[in-house]
């Protein structure tokens, strides 16, 4: 009887410890579940929204620069860099958690191949050409007395798996530029491919700068002549006469004589185009120019004379 007792007693002590702890528990889940429930509605995402995708194309020209324009032919893959200043530099050290930089040039989203830099052009600027898997060579004038790190000639190694990098030289990379200069000491200090080009600019009394002149007379292509427009709604049909041995032409087209207002700038192959877009019930003013490209560098014929049409 006595172990019964002992027995009954016992299962109480059980039933009463159970009791006490039971609420205790489910007090501590219902918490547990509550404060994940708060947290799922405060916690926000740390990226920014998606920016909304622009279906227009990216620009083939514009300024990069204080007096310094380019412009991408999306036919040869050519970037041409023109005028008398400095070059911007870009600021490729910063970029997103995906790899993509945070300041490219506006050239960023083309495949170029090769960049010619005109006489003129004081500077390179800084990632200028970064990270352009496609290109094969640039061509620097001696005007150009400065080039920025890592501005031509590298692209960037991503290592996943060491979550590492490295700034690495393209292997079939080459350099066209003129003995003495900036464009041959980036060349050797970086260890590219380089060429130097024959000075055919010079204009002195000696013969052999008398025919460097000449050739250079011969590789520049004649002027273009025979301009016509015709108009269409915000458009101008332009052609003129086929120039020999020019590799392609540039058309210019703008709201005033001066091409300085409203002004746009196409680079084609063949010897006639269409300007779109334009402001309708206005004048424009076109001119034409062949170009010719020879060594590396892209010569340029005298413009035509300019004509003017009203769009519709």
């Amino acid at each position: 009887m006595k172990e019964k007792f002992l027995g009954v007693m016992l299962m109480l002590v059980m039933v009463i410890s159970l009791a006490s702890i039971l609420p205790a528990s489910t007090a501590l889940a219902d918490e547990d579940s509550a404060s994940m429930e708060t947290s799922s509605e405060v916690v926000e995402s740390p990226l920014p929204p998606t920016a909304a995708i622009s279906t227009e194309p990216p620009p083939t020209s514009g300024s990069c620069g204080d007096n310094v324009n380019w412009s991408f032919d999306t036919i040869t893959g050519v970037l041409t860099i023109s005028g008398t200043g400095k070059m911007n530099s870009y600021h490729y050290e910063a970029w997103d958690m995906y790899g993509e930089f945070l300041y490219p040039p506006p050239w960023n989203s083309f495949n170029v191949k090769s960049v010619i830099i005109q006489n003129g052009v004081k500077s390179v600027g800084d990632w200028a050409l970064f990270d352009r898997q496609t290109l094969t060579s640039a061509t620097i004038p001696k005007t150009v007395a400065e080039i920025g790190k890592y501005a031509l000639g590298y692209y960037l190694e991503i290592d996943y798996e060491q979550y590492d990098y490295h700034f690495t030289k393209l292997s079939n990379f080459k350099v066209f530029c003129y003995a003495g200069t900036a464009g041959e000491k980036y060349a050797k200090d970086n260890g590219f491919e380089y060429e130097i080009l024959p000075d055919i600019t010079q204009n002195t009394t000696n013969k052999s700068n008398t025919k460097a002149s000449k050739t250079k007379t011969a590789v520049k292509p004649a002027k273009v002549t025979k301009v016509r427009l015709t108009d269409k709604k915000r458009k101008l049909n332009v052609s003129w006469k086929k120039v020999s041995g020019a590799t392609g032409y540039e058309v210019k087209a703008a709201t005033n004589s001066k091409f300085t207002k409203g002004k746009k700038t196409v680079t084609v192959k063949k010897n006639k185009v269409t300007i779109k877009n334009l402001k309708p019930k206005k004048k424009y003013f076109v001119k034409v120019r062949a170009y010719k490209l020879a060594n590396g560098r892209k010569y340029f014929g005298k413009w035509s004379k300019v004509v003017k049409k009203k769009v519709k």
